[in-house]
């Protein structure tokens, strides 16, 4: 998490996964939000839009972007399509 752009200048993330799978049980999801907690200072009130055309990884990130808003603030979601994360993030 040093990337100038997202911690100094209030940047917000796009992550595209298409084409991709996330090869995460989702048993660990609570420890990738525990992650997090440790870089809250950074990321609480960031958004980062995913976006995802897999079922598996579709359900993880909906269990994560619940998850890592209720306990660290930041704010993740899950796309479809490059047009509407975009439009997310911009607004």
């Amino acid at each position: 998490m040093s990337l100038n752009e997202f911690t100094q200048l209030k940047y917000n993330l796009l992550s595209d996964y298409r084409n991709g799978k996330f090869n995460i049980p989702i048993e660990e999801i609570p420890k990738i939000v525990e992650f997090m907690k440790a870089i809250q200072h950074i990321v609480e009130g960031k958004k980062q839009a995913l976006i995802v055309d897999d079922s598996y990884s579709a359900a993880a990130s909906m269990l994560f972007e619940e998850s890592v808003y209720l306990e660290v603030g930041f704010k993740v979601k899950l796309f479809s399509t490059e047009t509407a994360a975009l439009k997310w993030l911009a607004d």
